[in-house]
């Protein structure tokens, strides 16, 4: 399963397979109106090529304008089974967004300044696939859970491995929240983020 990030295409670019094996990629969550550094249908695209796997994509936008087009779009019958293959997967791979306004949904137009000040108000640490989880990794109920399209946050947890990508110090909170509600396994990072998030887990 693959979500979004800058970080997951620049990763893209150097896998590869010495031979074809029977993989499918799944994209985890829907689309974002931004630049496909960070558009899970091109990095679905990319990786998929680059390990001669067949890709599943999920043709909506991340973000719904409502909730009554997010209950439409997930009564589609496509829709429901990429989103239950989805669950199935034995790995993914994703990163986690901060919830500053410069952040990724914010800069992809899926949220607005306002709406992701609201969000940290709320006690917002972090997002991953679009949930918004608190500085312990508790999934906070809002607005966006009413109109994000992606693998429910709990079904993100049972993914048996889970793989983070994330770098910077200003995604420290983000992560340590991820790691303590048990949303990754594996973290891959700098050396720099990596103390950032010791440190504020020592507090």
């Amino acid at each position: 399963g693959i979500a979004w990030g800058s970080s997951l295409y620049e990763v893209g670019k150097f896998l590869g397979l010495k031979k074809p094996l029977n993989i499918t990629v799944v994209q985890l969550m829907g689309g974002l109106n931004s630049s496909e550094t960070i558009n899970p249908e091109e990095i679905v695209k990319q990786i998929a090529r680059r390990l001669h796997a067949s890709g599943v994509w999920l043709n909506t936008p991340a973000m719904m304008d409502t909730p009554e087009i997010k209950k439409a779009l997930l009564s589609d019958e496509g829709v429901k089974r990429v989103l239950t293959k989805a669950t199935s997967c034995t790995k993914a791979l994703f990163g986690v967004g901060d919830v500053s306004d410069d952040g990724s949904l914010v800069i992809s137009n899926a949220l607005t300044v306002a709406e992701m000040a609201k969000l940290r108000d709320m006690g917002a640490a972090g997002n991953l696939l679009g949930w918004f989880y608190d500085a312990d990794g508790n999934p906070i109920h809002s607005f966006v859970s009413d109109r994000v399209i992606s693998v429910p946050f709990e079904d993100i947890k049972r993914i048996p491995h889970k793989i983070c990508l994330a770098t910077g110090c200003n995604k420290a909170v983000a992560i340590l929240g991820a790691i303590r509600g048990g949303c990754l396994n594996t973290l891959v990072s700098d050396e720099v983020t990596a103390q950032e998030v010791l440190r504020l887990a020592r507090q």
